[in-house]
């Protein structure tokens, strides 16, 4: 659990970390993983100084990993300890010199910040995140979003009259993946934008989604079709109490 002021210091002392490991303006790191908190540690991060996040499908297999990475240029990657075989193998022969490990090697996330400098880039041209598209018609392609695009989109949603429903007791369960622009922006970002919590599930299960759901009080829950139809008829929903929370479904995927 984190509070709103524990990641801002999490992301400063991840920026000092990644600074002082060499990471800096122009340069991309691939985030692999399943929905983690420190995912977004790590982008806001990279971000800061002005690097570029280019998050892939925790599902891919190394040859699909390998074409992002070698494709986005990425030199530095974030994963986590059951996905590091899959990594490893992706990033040999590549410029990826760089492998870290949540909860392993991975120590710039608890660095100590030391007063680490913003760099200077233009908003509207910088490259901040390079997701890829699902190349149904091909490979996968690379999405070029400046930071001008993901704030403007995160304005979009979180400032919409017709959306804008936020309040103090919202609770929003990230199930979506993050690597997904859907779930990084408008589940992940806007709510951190708005000051709403986050409950963060890695992959859907069905008894840990309705105990989150129960108990975490969740207002707002963005989801996929399948899981709307699980909702609807699988009798084990009954057995959990969803009416504190007032859950309302957002857009579905």
């Amino acid at each position: 659990m984190l509070t709103f002021e524990q990641l801002h210091a999490r992301v400063e002392g991840a920026a000092s970390g990644l600074a002082a490991e060499g990471f800096t303006t122009g340069d991309v790191l691939s985030i692999h993983m399943a929905n983690h908190p420190d995912f977004f540690t790590a982008m806001l991060a990279a971000i800061k100084l002005g690097g570029t996040v280019s998050p892939s499908n925790p599902v891919y297999t190394a040859r699909e990993l390998r074409h992002q990475i070698t494709d986005s240029g990425a030199t530095y990657a974030l994963t986590s300890a059951e996905l590091l075989p899959v990594v490893s193998e992706a990033t040999r022969d590549t410029a990826v010199d760089k492998v870290y490990v949540l909860g392993s090697n991975a120590a710039w996330l608890d660095h100590l910040a030391q007063g680490t400098a913003t760099a200077m880039v233009n908003p509207k041209t910088h490259l901040a995140v390079l997701p890829y598209s699902s190349g149904t018609t091909g490979l996968p392609k690379g999405v070029m979003l400046s930071h001008y695009n993901i704030t403007s989109n995160i304005c979009q949603y979180s400032d919409c009259p017709e959306l804008n429903t936020w309040s103090a007791d919202c609770r929003v369960l990230g199930v979506l993946p993050f690597f997904h622009i859907y779930g990084m922006v408008i589940v992940g970002m806007c709510p951190l934008y708005r000051g709403i919590p986050v409950v963060t599930m890695s992959k859907f299960e069905p008894v840990a989604f309705l105990t989150a759901l129960q108990d975490h009080k969740i207002t707002r829950a963005y989801v996929v079709p399948p899981i709307v139809l699980f909702m609807t008829k699988h009798p084990m929903v009954n057995d959990y109490n969803l009416s504190k929370g007032g859950v309302s479904a957002g857009p579905v995927v």
